[in-house]
């Protein structure tokens, strides 16, 4: 197939498609050409066709729009889509469009498919052409499985450094003991970025052009291929709210700040989201104004989403302690974070005795 480059564009497509349309041919049905995957943000995206003849291609969505309504021949045309971002009032599904391209010589109609992403349901979707007369440039996109984790409980060190060790995620951001993460630095030296009981080991190939630490909750960032991610130890027995807000003081709403943060950890409150659902326990305030929900209200009014509440939207038990089970461990998302991930989990503990589940995410960018 000849390159984009390498297209005729010279050919009148009016008086062409009136001349095919004469043909008096029928429309028969045809095959899938391809699928095209494309992120929850809006863009475009250009398809070359190779077809002898008039052709014309036919959105079927209005999401989706096309620069052309077809060409002679060798030809390309572009598509655009719209956005399906998702925020705290709207969970906008992955959803499946389609563009048919017609021959106007044989009155085949095939199918070009347009999957874009929107909440993430754990699936992982990819682009492919399934006809040579159909070729589309699929972009690469950043691909990052990131995993939070707090390894409070856990019995034998041994266990947690072999964990820590053989962890496939790109990004490790965890929580133990200082001492422990200190014995790490001469396993994984400038891969490693500590701050006291909390770090994060970002796998050796990824780009890392800045990091950070604070007090008061202690914390660390790290800014991994263009993305800042950030843990923290929040004290128990001091107030929720202020180590939050000391917490996105000293990066997310610092003046200047990047726009795309992964900010989580253990921070010991209640979600206002996770109250009224049927397995909601009794203890559980029932009302959002209620002073226990005052540090996730402060986290929703700066526009950061709750990844875990937004992916199941109920009621999600992360620690297990005196009687009560409860989400004691928050991963939030700025939009444009959110709006990359495909896959947020709640997994058990990861190693034998911690008391924490875990948060997978992964993003694609």
């Amino acid at each position: 197939m000849k390159t984009l480059s390498a297209i005729s564009v010279s050919a009148v497509l009016a008086a062409c498609l009136c001349s095919c349309n004469g043909t008096g041919l029928s429309e028969l049905a045809g095959k899938c050409v391809g699928e095209v995957y494309v992120t929850a943000t809006p863009g475009s995206k250009t398809v070359l066709v190779d077809l002898e003849g008039c052709w014309k291609v036919i959105p079927q969505q209005d999401w989706l729009s096309t620069d052309v309504e077809g060409r002679d021949g060798l030809g390309a045309f572009t598509f655009s889509y719209a956005s399906n971002e998702s925020d705290l009032v709207d969970a906008n599904p992955t959803r499946v469009g389609s563009i048919v391209i017609r021959s106007l010589t044989t009155g085949v109609s095939d199918t070009l498919y347009v999957r874009q992403q929107g909440t993430p349901d754990g699936k992982e979707y990819a682009s492919a052409a399934q006809n040579s007369y159909v070729e589309f440039v699929s972009d690469p996109l950043t691909r990052l499985e990131v995993l939070y984790a707090n390894f409070e409980g856990a019995g034998q060190e041994s266990e947690v450094r072999s964990y820590i060790s053989s962890c496939s995620a790109d990004v490790l951001a965890f929580e133990w003991t200082a001492e422990g993460i200190s014995a790490l630095a001469a396993e994984f030296g400038e891969r490693l970025y500590a701050n006291g009981r909390v770090a994060i080991l970002a796998r050796e190939t990824l780009r890392v052009s800045s990091s950070a630490c604070s007090t008061a909750p202690e914390s660390v960032s790290v800014d991994i291929e263009g993305v800042n991610f950030q843990i923290a130890a929040f004290d128990r027995e001091a107030d929720a709210y202020t180590q939050l807000v000391n917490l996105l003081e000293s990066g997310y709403n610092r003046p200047g700040s990047s726009s795309k943060w992964l900010i989580g950890g253990s921070f010991y409150y209640l979600s206002a989201m996770e109250a009224g659902y049927p397995d909601t326990p009794q203890w559980y305030p029932a009302t959002s104004d209620n002073p226990a929900f005052s540090a996730d209200r402060y986290a929703i009014s700066n526009n950061l989403t709750d990844c875990v509440w937004m992916t199941s939207r109920r009621f999600n038990p992360t620690l297990s302690e005196d009687g009560r089970s409860w989400r004691a461990d928050y991963l939030y998302a700025s939009l444009s974070v959110w709006n990359s991930a495909v896959c947020v989990r709640v997994l058990p503990a990861v190693v034998s005795g911690a008391t924490h589940s875990a948060i997978e995410m992964i993003i694609k960018y």
